[in-house]
């Protein structure tokens, strides 16, 4: 059965939409919503009042630099711990948004004789201070659908994940073609560049059908079509690609006329494609803007910054009222905490222009760089080692080790410390002289006491999209617990895994049938080894830390929410799998494995 989307009265007599799902007979019922925060608290407080004998919340264990308090709720009294974050990163509001849903449902999906093993640690949103700007975006955008009649949630999610995609993949493809847009060598490099570039074969991917269904890859747009050429032979309509055509084209051709040829491909395509298709958004604006980079000789680069981003238009009028929400908020958190003044006022949040605040707005929503980035608060970020450099390509705001951006673009204002800048720039940073963000001194401390008292047991970090479980961790820096971490976490998200199968097969039959059938997972495992940031620090420090990426619909913060049958499956595998992880701690505290005495 597929998800649907009904009315449904709640006994607090509000109306919301329920998401209903239907698997081996059993029907889930999720509350599909936007998860603001007045959301997560509402579900945080009927947890706590109706699950009185099992759980306690531990109010503002630590605070954000602009006092905002980080909570832990304690479910159940095992002896073994499990930890399970939310709200990192603060665009990725799937993972905020799935672990309230996870105590909102916990009594119809979670085997409660698994708390005589384990204790299970939830923390909703470990960034609340980056919260506060998708918190006043997601209200915005709350108030335009209910203004709208003809606009649904799921409809504008979904508009905003094909644009989203569309901007993103249009933008890497000129951001590659960049590299030899001015090389005299050009013909063979675009030829290379179209048979070979991953972003572009993404971009250009063909859509397969089976039996009217879609089959394959449906993540990502579809933007290229079979379409009609005549045959310059013999006039006959032959079936080709664009791709396809582009490669037709005589390469020994002198560049001035190799260039008229590609526009004339360009030209003949953009007739046919049907401009209405939601699928051909991204591929006619790449169309548009290779035609106008091949116009004159030489070819110069495109301007990156400038190419239009469709997702941005759309959050415009939305942006700017939660401009003025957030600017409430810099002013309070100033007159709470005059320490933080100048640092506020410099925020381009306080000083912007009209014409600025959608564009800042929408890009620190959709992308971890600019705005309170906690993974990046970590001795093996790279961006660190470029500050240090004073590289400045590392984000166009030149954050310093990204902890929140020291520089005026941060949307909440520097809370680095001058001490920390003068480190950074007179030598070189080690984890004794890291300064941790308060955000992640907590998880270091709870983690640590945890360790320490012999009841530590996992960590899993609640991230947004791309359907991953991140288990490896850095050989280097896990030094002598490498083969132990590596065997630990396998098993725990072998486990996960495992458990998210069971749910999706045949909630969403065309992609997770295939997948099984295929003997691959709905999820996938990566063994990525690196050391980005903080959650990597973390895996190479602690066993059982597992990064899960939750939902496989990608475009954060609000791609996710494009498709019901996604966001079903996105909540009740991670429902399964949270409670898969407490079996196997519940397994393996029998064998004593996991914890101090394991190590």
């Amino acid at each position: 059965m597929e998800a649907e989307l009904k009315e449904k009265k709640h006994p607090d007599e509000i109306q919301r939409v329920i998401a209903l799902g239907q698997v081996s007979g059993k029907e889930y019922d999720y509350e599909y919503v936007l998860p603001t925060l007045d959301v997560i608290k509402r579900r945080i407080e009927t947890f706590l009042e109706t699950h009185k004998e099992i759980a306690t919340i531990f109010k503002s264990v630590a605070t954000s630099k602009l006092g905002k308090g980080i909570d832990i709720i304690q479910i159940g009294h095992g002896p073994k711990e499990l930890y399970v974050v939310g709200g990192t990163h603060s665009n990725e509001i799937i993972a905020v948004d799935v672990v309230s849903q996870f105590l909102n449902s916990f009594d119809k999906e979670f085997d409660k004789s698994l708390l005589d093993e384990v204790t299970i640690n939830v923390i909703p949103i470990q960034n609340p201070e980056g919260y506060l700007v998708l918190d006043a975006l997601m209200n915005e955008i709350d108030d335009y659908i209910r203004r709208n009649d003809k606009i649904n949630l799921q409809g504008f999610c979904y508009d905003y994940y094909i644009n989203y995609r569309t901007d993103s993949l249009v933008y890497l493809s000129f951001k590659e073609m960049n590299k030899f847009l001015g090389s005299e060598d050009f013909i063979n490099q675009f030829r290379n560049f179209i048979m070979n570039n991953t972003i572009y074969k993404r971009l250009h991917e063909k859509q397969i059908v089976v039996d009217g269904k879609k089959v394959g890859n449906s993540v990502f747009p579809v933007m290229n079509r079979e379409l009609g050429y005549a045959n310059p032979k013999d006039g006959d309509t032959m079936m080709m690609t664009f791709d396809e055509r582009l490669l037709s084209i005589d390469p020994s051709l002198p560049l001035k006329d190799y260039l008229k040829e590609v526009r004339n491909v360009i030209t003949d395509t953009k007739e046919k494609v049907d401009s209405n298709d939601q699928y051909n958004i991204g591929f006619i604006k790449y169309l548009d803007l290779l035609f106008d980079a091949l116009l004159t000789v030489p070819l110069k680069p495109v301007e990156l910054e400038n190419i239009p981003k469709s997702h941005h238009d759309m959050l415009k009028d939305a942006s700017l009222n939660a401009h003025l929400t957030i600017k409430d908020e810099l002013d309070n958190a100033k007159k709470i905490l005059p320490g933080l003044k100048v640092a506020i006022n410099n925020s381009i949040l306080m000083t912007c222009t009209k014409d600025q605040v959608s564009s800042i707005i929408t890009e620190y929503a959709a992308n971890i760089n600019n705005g309170v980035n906690l993974n990046g608060n970590s001795v093996y970020s790279p961006g660190i080692e470029k500050e240090i450099k004073e590289e400045k390509d590392y984000s166009k705001n030149a954050s310093i080790a990204n902890l929140r951006n020291y520089y005026r673009l941060s949307p909440l204002g520097s809370s680095v410390s001058r001490g920390m800048e003068w480190v950074a720039r007179t030598s070189t940073l080690t984890e004794e002289n890291m300064v941790y963000e308060n955000e992640n001194q907590m998880l270091l401390d709870v983690l640590s006491d945890s360790m320490n008292n012999g009841i530590y047991g996992g960590l899993i970090l609640c991230h947004g999209t791309g359907g991953e479980f991140y288990y490896k961790p850095n050989a280097e820096l896990s030094g002598e617990n490498y083969s132990s971490f590596v065997e630990y976490n396998d098993k725990l998200s072998t486990s996960m895994q495992d458990a998210v199968d069971d749910i999706v097969k045949d909630l969403d039959p065309d992609r997770a049938n295939t997948l099984m059938e295929t003997g691959k997972h709905y999820y996938r495992k990566r063994d990525d080894d690196d050391n980005t940031g903080f959650g990597d620090y973390l895996r190479a420090k602690y066993p059982g830390v597992i990064l899960f990426e939750n939902s496989v619909m990608g475009g954060n913060p609000f791609g996710p929410y494009g498709d019901i049958n996604n966001y079903v499956r996105t909540v009740a595998g991670f429902n399964a799998a949270i409670e898969s992880a407490c079996k196997t701690l519940a397994l393996t505290n029998k064998n004593n494995y996991g914890g101090k005495n394991s190590l």
